[in-house]
């Protein structure tokens, strides 16, 4: 089953970078153009730089995000802002952080390199479809800087806690370091190179499959990485340092495993399409017009979670095309309906990614009835992605989307199951929270 291994890591200097949280970086793909910026500002050596770099009007093939990429990463190598640790090691780093909700929970992963593997094999379980756009932007990135640079998210299950005594043996011993990120989210990394617990490691995973949690695109970026090395033949070996990916493992049943609802903003609709819309609805669902405070449906919809809910805020019919300047002046007044899809629906049964919230909502809601193709949607067209459901709210509000549909979280098994079963999830079916820091370790081949 899976090869893990210990590796020779790159990580900054804390002899000349005190404030780790100064040059660490959020993932490349949850940065915005502000966000970049800011981080530009908060450090010349923040790690941004390296994972998404500044365009520029003027760039060419002979200097672009991805040389200049190359060319800092060589050069903070050569002025020491990395140091290459001497000793092949895992690591484990432990995230301390609370929920939305306000909840203290603690994650504990494991840094690793990881063989990579063909799909077909059943070693690498993926759940999620992939876009080839932001593929090629990885694969131009890696073909640069010869390295990963940011690891990625995997899942596994030990339900002997068989690992679990180690790592917390060497969670009792003073970390390499420990900080806090910009988002008040405590770090502690320590480094695990004693022999004994490494060979531990390695053959506890060689009986376990992995599920990718997060990093679908940097994975088949790998993959694609290596068939180009091998003049298009995908044989890994694991003879060669790009036969690795660099990951961090994480107990599927970790109390700090948390997935968050990503919403679904609609725009763009056209009049003839919203003519009977929401009431045609009630062909697959029970629609109730929903009364109350917005934690209250939130609750609500917690609560009967395994029944298929979805909220549904919509501007009230008439005002979905008021003018943007009449909707600046006043708002739109919303409507807020609670969707419950009926117990018959499907009653010859589907397959399990089909019967995902985020799944219903993309097949039944958003094809058949507002008329948004697979196909549109990969080209960005008509719907948009939020975290926030109150934000959501005052989006509908202020006209600038039609309406959002509110989701639950997707649970952890139906990720499971899932992706045992061979099924692909839609886009932004789950976000894992936190977000894996970049810039803690590095795996330069």
């Amino acid at each position: 089953m899976a090869v893990v291994k210990p590796f020779n890591a790159f990580v900054y200097d804390t002899e000349k970078i005190a404030d780790l949280s100064a040059v660490v970086s959020p993932p490349y793909d949850v940065i915005p153009l502000s966000l970049q910026e800011e981080l530009y500002q908060r450090h010349p050596w923040n790690f941004v730089r390296l994972i998404l770099g500044k365009e520029y009007p003027s760039d060419s093939g002979s200097e672009s995000r991805y040389t200049r990429a190359c060319r800092d990463f060589s050069d903070w190598i050569d002025k020491g802002v990395f140091r290459r640790l001497q000793e092949k090691s895992f690591f484990i780093c432990e995230l301390e952080f609370l929920t939305p909700g306000g909840i203290k929970k603690i994650r504990t992963d494991i840094l690793s390199l990881v063989k990579l593997e063909d799909y077909s094999k059943g070693v690498i379980i993926p759940h999620e479809k992939t876009l080839l756009c932001p593929k090629l932007d990885r694969l131009n990135l890696m073909k640069a800087v010869n390295a990963h640079l940011e690891p990625l998210f995997f899942l596994y299950e030990d339900g002997n806690s068989r690992i679990k005594a180690v790592l917390e043996r060497h969670k009792s011993f003073k970390p390499l370091f420990e900080f806090a990120n910009g988002e008040g989210i405590i770090h502690r990394l320590w480094q695990i190179n004693d022999s004994g617990d490494i060979k531990k490691i390695e053959s506890f995973f060689k009986s376990k499959k992995l599920f990718i949690a997060d990093g679908h695109h940097r994975y088949e970026t790998a993959l694609n990485y290596c068939m180009e090395k091998n003049g298009t033949s995908l044989n890994i070996t694991g003879r060669k340092p790009y036969h690795y990916c660099m990951a961090a493992l994480t107990e599927m049943n970790d109390e700090g495993v948390v997935i968050l609802p990503t919403h679904r903003l609609i725009k763009d609709i056209a009049p003839e399409v919203l003519k009977d819309f929401p009431g045609n609805l009630t062909s697959i669902f029970w629609v109730e017009k929903f009364e109350g405070m917005l934690d209250k449906l939130l609750n609500l919809m917690e609560s009967e979670h395994e029944k298929k809910v979805f909220a549904l805020i919509i501007a009230k019919k008439g005002l979905y095309f008021r003018s943007a300047e009449a909707t600046a002046s006043t708002g739109n007044p919303v409507e807020i309906y609670y969707l419950k899809l009926k117990e018959d629906t499907f009653s010859n049964g589907l397959h399990p990614g089909r019967m995902l919230d985020v799944s219903i909502l993309h097949d039944f809601i958003l094809d058949k009835f507002l008329g948004i193709s697979a196909r549109d949607i990969e080209l960005h067209k008509f719907v948009h992605y939020i975290r926030s459901p109150e934000e959501a709210m005052e989006k509908v509000k202020r006209g600038e989307f039609q309406m959002a549909f509110l989701l639950n979280p997707t649970k952890i098994q139906e990720v499971k199951n899932i992706a045992l079963a061979g099924g692909k999830m839609p886009q932004k079916s789950t976000y894992f929270h936190p977000k894996l820091t970049s810039g803690l370790v590095i795996y330069k081949f």
